[in-house]
């Protein structure tokens, strides 16, 4: 299994930087990156498609993601990957990419989900997802 280079940036889409930034100013995430793995975990969920282009804004580094965590989220993309029929990352790099582009998607799906939504509806929806994948 290929696994994060715990030294390499983890990044989101730049387009979804100031809504990442206002969840966590708000309350609702703790960090930017785990609205990120939020949004990597439920385009798995959704069978969502990684973002096929996008700037990149980089947050944080690898090591800053609990290390079971971290080995999850690599062994869960590899499957997403074959699942969807994508390219099966076969390097750290690759691996990243794949990663962060998922979670973009996931953010950006989330984003239009939430649309119209108080802060407490979206930390509310924040936690039945953490809570059960719903």
């Amino acid at each position: 299994m290929v696994h994060l280079d715990e030294g390499d940036n983890v990044y989101i889409s730049e387009d979804l930087v100031g809504y990442a930034q206002k969840l966590k100013n708000d309350g609702v995430v703790p960090r930017q990156i785990d609205l990120l793995l939020l949004g990597f975990a439920y385009a798995v969920e959704k069978g969502i498609s990684p973002l096929e282009k996008m700037t990149r804004k980089d947050m944080a580094r690898a090591i800053i993601i609990d290390k079971d965590l971290r080995i999850a989220v690599e062994a869960t993309a590899a499957w997403h990957a074959k699942q969807i029929g994508a390219p099966v990352p076969d390097d750290d790099k690759k691996l990243l990419d794949f990663i962060c582009r998922l979670g973009s998607a996931g953010v950006q799906t989330l984003q239009k989900e939430w649309e119209g939504k108080s802060r407490s509806q979206i930390a509310l929806s924040v936690l039945k997802l953490a809570a059960n994948g719903r």
